[in-house]
């Protein structure tokens, strides 16, 4: 099983014993989860994720922590140590926890007091040896001798930069008893080697023993700079048996990765480039060495260093082409912390495009060469190199990419064919990464020049789509092998529909380009529908010109007209893909064809008939029958509850075809508004603001804003949807239904109450007093009075008193408008105090690593 899922299921089983121990100790407390339930969670019933408790009687619920005993803990401390109210279940129960968590940190006193100790014994001895080195020193450097006693009692920056600057002020009286001191120092004590290295450098000591001290430092990161600028100033005295020792750590300071909290860390490549020019045989040695290793880290530290490399000298990397190439490929095989799903050697992968430029047809050689003795997951890694080097080269229409340029031709060509020549799903999709749902951008000269090898691979794809359409299976296959045939079926069609599209785009406005395409399409035979169908995805873009229209559009019109459903389907959809200025050049005849469709009895022709109509708007001459068609479509669907999002793309193109109508408009809406809430709302929520704008004069709109709420509340309701829904409605509609309005309000207190709040405020505005004043009591009543929901009654009373105000000044009550504003300023006054008190307790709250 795979490392992360046992290690998801471990954690998975500790919680659930946690669990289980925090339920035996009280049966008042509640588990709280935060997130989704994913699989694993699902498969196994093991509290997996983030998770927290509540309890009635705690003033608030604990934080929420992947280990449930952070949690359980914390809950302990805050609340159930104090708490008189537990009713206890059983054993074993939290107290196992509270006694493995209290002996811990008994160990852990124990360990400090015993360092503790340590520390003052070896104070007390080197100031001993100070003690006797200071009768020998003169005045000026017994008093830095006292500076380095002040640094090893307090170890702070002002005095270790007293330090350093007494040393670039005044290294004259560094004499030879004291530096030999300082030497003995810094070799001895982890907590003076940044101070000794720095004085040293300054005072210019022994070279020798001085480069000695910084290989030993170079490898930590707080003493890299230091290190790395006494090697760099006396390279002479390092020697090539020292470069292994140097490498991994001037890579990482040359092409650091981001900080902590993903700031940008300023690099550092002196070290590196020094030793490179002096020891560029040995630095390569070392990169390649580094590829050899076994953990991701390691293998993408040797391509950052190639990738630093490139930027001294382009060519500094190409001899080790091979070991790149091969390491890149078998990664599977040799990494072992590497994941197919999440891991990319992405440093390593630009080092290699890098080369490729360099040395395409070398490059190539390799690959290739490495394809014949690999395995399918390794072979698809080779054609990821290849896609690598066109992904960067697509970004931007301006700098068009010579068909001249070698690597990236080279790429291109091998990425297009490879669906032809290799049939595993993993060596497809280096293909779809390139050309599937993108466009050539910066190769469109390299697509126009290889436009043959486009339709022919298009043409040739559709064997590979009939064969695996062919493939026997079993009458009653599973759910999980036919998914996979499909999406098998999907990655052929989708690569079909882009070469084509990019073979269009690359044609351009050339005449000849494009009746090569228009020949390629009119010589598909009779019976490859399929391949037809997707070869009119090219209109889209030929259309673009008068020329490229006259040029498609017998194929566009005769695929509207013809007997495919298949062809007459993907003809509207090619129809509704056609940008608003190319319609421009489209004749009323390829419309009239079109509308047609929309009365065709297949469910393939008028789907995509009705989905087409969302992308471009029908000349007005034909909107009426349109219009007509859309109606009976919409509610023969609506009869049927099947493909419910269709219904609901039938409603958007729908609705906007309502000003043909010359029925009552607000009728024709009630019916609309009827039947979409049959719909299930998450297929209406995409498409529900658009609906609104339409339908926005109608009362009824009301209930569709109720049909979607429950369900809008359970999103994260970032841009205040719910409310921006209520806003929408007239004053009217929500008065009319206020009874309604009131009981989804009372329904939401407990999972979302400013919900309820909201509708609170949209009642009142709308002039519905009664609603607004019951469901604002509600926001206090219908809150279980615990300590876990005081602040929610205080909030919910700062609701209540709010609308029982706005009533009495309505009813111009002067008595009762006193009063309120006096509930108002008590009220106010607690939840000043709540909050506060709230933010006191989370200032305390104990993170993880303190249990």
């Amino acid at each position: 099983m795979d490392i992360k899922l046992q290690k998801m299921i471990d954690d998975g089983k500790r919680n659930a014993t946690t669990l289980e121990l925090v339920k035996n100790w009280c049966a008042h407390v509640r588990l709280k989860k935060i997130g989704g339930i994913g699989l694993i969670e699902q498969q196994t019933g093991y509290p997996i994720g983030h998770h927290g408790f509540e309890c009635d009687f705690a003033v608030d619920s604990t934080g929420y922590y992947w280990d449930l005993a952070h949690s359980a803990l914390e809950l302990y401390d805050q609340q159930c140590a104090t708490c008189t109210n537990r009713r206890a279940v059983g054993f074993p129960n939290l107290t196992q926890l509270i006694a493995e968590r209290d002996k811990q940190k008994e160990i852990r006193a124990a360990q400090a007091e015993r360092a503790e100790r340590e520390v003052i014994q070896q104070t007390q001895k080197r100031q001993i040896r100070r003690d006797d080195l200071y009768k020998r020193l003169p005045p000026v450097a017994a008093s830095i001798l006292d500076d380095i006693a002040a640094f090893d009692n307090e170890r702070i920056g002002q005095n270790l930069e007293r330090l350093k600057e007494s040393a670039r002020l005044a290294p004259e009286y560094f004499i030879k008893d004291l530096v030999s001191y300082v030497f003995e120092l810094t070799e001895e004590e982890d907590w003076f080697e940044e101070a000794g290295l720095s004085i040293l450098h300054a005072i210019d000591a022994d070279p020798q023993r001085l480069v000695k001290l910084a290989l030993a430092a170079v490898n930590r990161a707080a003493l890299y700079k230091i290190a790395s600028d006494i090697l760099v100033t006396h390279i002479s005295n390092i020697t090539s048996f020292d470069v292994p020792l140097i490498v991994w750590s001037a890579v990482e300071h040359a092409s650091p990765e981001r900080g902590t909290f993903g700031e940008e860390l300023p690099p550092n490549s002196n070290l590196l480039h020094v030793i490179w020019t002096h020891f560029p045989s040995d630095v390569l040695t070392n990169l390649e060495s580094l590829l050899s290793s076994t953990t991701l880290y390691s293998v993408e530290l040797a391509g950052r260093g190639f990738k630093v490399l490139q930027s001294f000298d382009p060519t500094a990397a190409n001899r080790s082409a091979r070991s790149m190439i091969s390491s890149y490929a078998r990664a599977y095989l040799f990494i072992k912390d590497f994941d197919a799903g999440r891991s990319r050697l992405f440093h390593l992968g630009e080092a290699i495009s890098k080369v490729f430029e360099n040395v395409p047809s070398e490059v190539d050689d390799i690959a290739q060469d490495l394809l014949c003795g690999l395995e399918t997951d390794s072979r698809a890694r080779i054609f990821e190199i290849y896609s690598n080097c066109l992904r960067d080269k697509k970004v931007g229409t301006d700098d068009l990419i010579s068909p001249d340029a070698q690597a990236p031709r080279i790429a291109f060509k091998r990425i297009l064919w490879a669906p032809i020549n290799e049939s595993h799903d993993t060596i497809i999709k280096a293909a779809q990464d390139v050309f599937v749902n993108r466009r050539p951008y910066g190769l469109k000269l390299i697509a126009r020049a290889e436009i043959e090898g486009l339709l022919g691979a298009f043409i040739l794809l559709d064997d590979r789509l009939r064969i695996i359409n062919e493939e026997p299976h079993e009458l009653d296959e599973d759910l999980l092998a036919r998914m996979k045939r499909n999406n098998r079926r999907n990655a052929i069609r989708n690569l079909m529909s882009s070469y084509v599209e990019w073979a269009a785009i690359a044609a351009g406005e050339d005449d000849a380009l494009i009746e090569k395409i228009c020949a390629t399409i009119g010589s598909i035979p009779e019976g490859r529908e399929e391949l037809r169908g997707i070869a009119l995805r090219a209109i889209e873009h030929l259309a673009v010109s008068v020329a490229g229209v006259n040029a498609m559009l017998p194929h566009l019109y005769s695929g509207l007209v013809g007997a495919s459903t298949l062809v007459r389907a993907s003809a509207a959809t090619a129809l509704g893909e056609i940008s608003s200025q190319g319609h421009k050049n489209i004749p009323p005849l390829v419309y009239e064809a079109f509308s047609i469709l929309l009365f065709d009895q297949y469910v393939i022709v008028h789907k995509s008939a009705v989905r087409a109509l969302r992308r471009f708007n029908l000349p007005q001459e034909y909107r009426p029958r349109a219009a007509e068609a859309l109606f009976n479509i919409f509610l023969y669907y609506s009869e049927k509850r099947s493909d419910e999002q269709f219904i609901v793309d039938c409603a958007d193109v729908l609705a906007s075809f309502l000003d043909t109508f010359e029925c009552d408009l607000d009728i024709t809406k009630k019916i609309i508004i009827k039947n979409i809430l049959k719909i299930d709302p998450i297929y209406l929520h995409n498409g529900l603001h658009f609906l609104l704008h339409w339908l926005d004069s109608c009362d009824d709109l009301a209930d569709l804003v109720l049909h979607m709420l429950p369900y809008i509340i359970t999103l994260n309701n970032y841009d205040n949807e719910s409310w921006r829904l209520l806003q929408q409605l007239s004053d009217s509609s929500v008065v009319h239904r206020q009874e309604r309005f009131v009981e989804f309000g009372i329904s939401t207190l407990k999972a979302a109450p400013w919900v309820a709040y909201e509708i609170v405020e949209r009642l009142s505005f709308a002039g519905a007093t009664e609603g607004a004043l019951k469901l604002a009591v509600a926001c206090v009543t219908r809150i279980p009075n615990t300590e876990l929901t005081r602040e929610l009654r205080t909030k919910g009373r700062s609701i209540q008193i709010a609308v029982e105000f706005e009533a009495a000044v309505k009813s111009d009550q002067e008595s009762l408008v006193v009063d309120f504003s006096k509930q108002w300023e008590k009220n106010f006054a607690e939840r000043t105090r709540q909050i506060v008190e709230s933010n006191e307790r989370n200032s305390r709250r104990n993170l993880p690593f303190a249990h």
